[in-house]
């Protein structure tokens, strides 16, 4: 008689997932009751089936089990001996490892115990294949990472492939999307197999990401120079290096002197309506000027080599315009500006691209953000295989963490990564939310957490933690730096008057040294935030 069983009538599954057994996984299972005629109630995780026994098992017990044959003919293999409670982990992996004759390896003994620990249904392939994924991934990932991501493999029921897995790894990476769009941009100008318009479009939307206030402040440093050529407090040879300056751009004609320009319709301007924080219609009439004389559109290229060359300059007078643009700009800003940008970066990255597909959203217009552009390049069987590498990474980290990302039960998490770049200031923001979901699906902000990961110019890698507990809120700074908390006292009231005024309490601000920085929440798996406690997702 073989050591099986016959599952028969499935019972009491619950209404949010039914279970799907596949031939060859290995199942954790527990045999609930013994009834006559050789039959048993059997339990995988809450889904309960009634179970014809053709070996002799006792009520109580559990297994693992190999799944033999399809849905319609399934039978449950025992492969281990009865687990005692009192039976430790290592001594299940190891009864596990050798009922299927695993190799011994430190790999295949971290994924066995998680596949225990989690109770995740695996078949012996996939646990040779998640072996090898392991001893190759580099050496900056860390090991729970790879477990994490082969954990996800199951539970989401993707392909067991080294492209799935890649891609959840990716997903969890902290390291920012600076370094990998400085990658594409270098691999995109390279490459010459590119039709001019779709390389346009994409060097468009990579300006749009990295430089959110491009335009803004090409403008304001356009109205500086321009106020500065208009006065007559600025000396001749400044203004002469200014006119140089819109020649370099393309916005003066190489011909053009300072006599015949000033001479110009130029002269119907009054030097404060250049003088502009943000573009305005006196602004936009400077600009209609310009364009005429030299037949040049005002684009974010225009703006990004106006600003990289005022950048470089080390003439008084172009620094002068350079400060006082900054500082306008600047002065323009607050909270509401900085979230717009940070929103306006997410949509032009593609984050929510399938979610607004699905919404029915217009085509044409989030077509136009990175993702989608990306997936189209890839298509292209002449890139360089530099460019279609560097692609196919920045793809595979945005898929991975909108599939680590969503609602799982009653939680709910957000991972997202922001590149961001602020008046020559650049920064990765990577972000992990973990929060609760209410009976009416939305957000419960009374308990959250909230890891910021940042890569600073100046204070390097910092770690923000903030825990909300019944609205209270607790802050754990963590960076090297021990002359933080004079700066972070300077804002404290501010930050605790603001909390006030959206009901909530800070308990404190703690600044803590870096090499202390805490194990970040798990990403959520079924198992963990599951109200019914399904065990197995296949």
């Amino acid at each position: 008689m073989s050591p099986t069983i016959q599952p028969s009538i499935r019972t009491a599954v619950t209404n949010e997932q039914v279970i799907s057994l596949r031939h060859g996984q290995v199942v954790h299972a527990s045999v609930n009751k013994i009834f006559p005629d050789q039959r048993a109630e059997v339990q995988i995780g809450n889904h309960k089936m009634m179970a014809k026994l053709e070996v002799p098992l006792k009520a109580g017990d559990a297994h693992y089990f190999q799944v033999l044959g399809n849905q319609e003919t399934l039978q449950l293999k025992v492969v281990t001996d009865a687990l005692n409670p009192s039976i430790t982990t290592s001594n299940q992996t190891r009864q596990l490892m050798d009922s299927l004759q695993l190799p011994k390896t430190t790999e295949m003994q971290s994924i066995v115990q998680q596949m225990i620990k989690e109770k995740i249904p695996l078949s012996k392939e996939q646990l040779l294949l998640a072996e090898q994924w392991l001893k190759e991934i580099p050496p900056q990932v860390k090991l729970s990472e790879g477990l994490m991501a082969i954990q996800k493999l199951s539970e989401l029921k993707l392909t067991f492939t080294n492209e799935n897995f890649t891609m959840l790894i990716s997903g969890q990476d902290k390291n920012g999307l600076h370094q990998l769009l400085d990658a594409f941009k270098l691999a995109l100008k390279n490459d010459t197999s590119i039709p001019t318009s779709q390389k346009g479009s994409i060097e468009k939307v990579l300006m749009q990401i990295t430089q959110p206030f491009l335009n803004e402040f090409g403008g304001a440093i356009l109205g500086q120079v321009i106020d500065r050529l208009l006065s007559e407090n600025t000396s001749e040879s400044d203004k002469l290096t200014l006119l140089n300056l819109l020649k370099e751009v393309g916005l003066v004609p190489k011909q053009a002197t300072l006599a015949n320009w000033l001479s110009s319709e130029a002269r119907h301007f009054q030097p404060s309506e250049t003088n502009q924080k943000l573009p305005t219609p006196a602004a936009d009439h400077v600009m209609s000027l310009l364009t005429s004389m030299n037949r040049k559109e005002l684009d974010a290229k225009v703006f990004e080599q106006l600003t990289m060359l005022s950048r470089k300059s080390n003439n008084l007078v172009v620094q002068q315009a350079l400060a006082m643009a900054e500082a306008n700009i600047q002065s323009g800003m607050n909270g509401v500006t900085i979230e717009q940008a940070m929103k306006q970066i997410l949509s032009n990255i593609g984050f929510d691209y399938e979610s607004k597909l699905a919404q029915g959203s217009n085509l044409s217009q989030i077509s136009e953000s990175l993702k989608p552009q990306l997936l189209a390049l890839l298509q292209n069987s002449e890139i360089s295989a530099q460019l279609k590498e560097t692609a196919e990474t920045i793809v595979s980290r945005l898929n991975g963490m909108q599939i680590l990302s969503g609602d799982n039960g009653p939680q709910h998490q957000l991972l997202m990564q922001v590149p961001l770049d602020f008046f020559g200031k650049r920064m990765d923001a990577s972000l992990q939310w973990n929060g609760q979901m209410k009976d009416d699906g939305k957000i419960d902000s009374n308990y959250a957490r909230v890891m910021f990961y940042l890569d600073l110019s100046s204070l390097k890698e910092t770690v923000i933690d903030m825990q909300i507990q019944n609205r209270i809120i607790t802050i754990n700074v963590y960076n090297e730096s021990e002359a933080l908390m004079p700066y972070a006292d300077q804002f404290r009231e501010a930050l605790k008057t603001g909390l006030n005024s959206l009901n909530y309490q800070l308990s404190g601000v703690f600044m803590k040294s870096y090499s202390k920085q805490p194990e970040p929440p798990p990403i959520l798996t079924k198992t963990q935030v599951s109200k019914w406690g399904v065990d197995i997702l296949v």
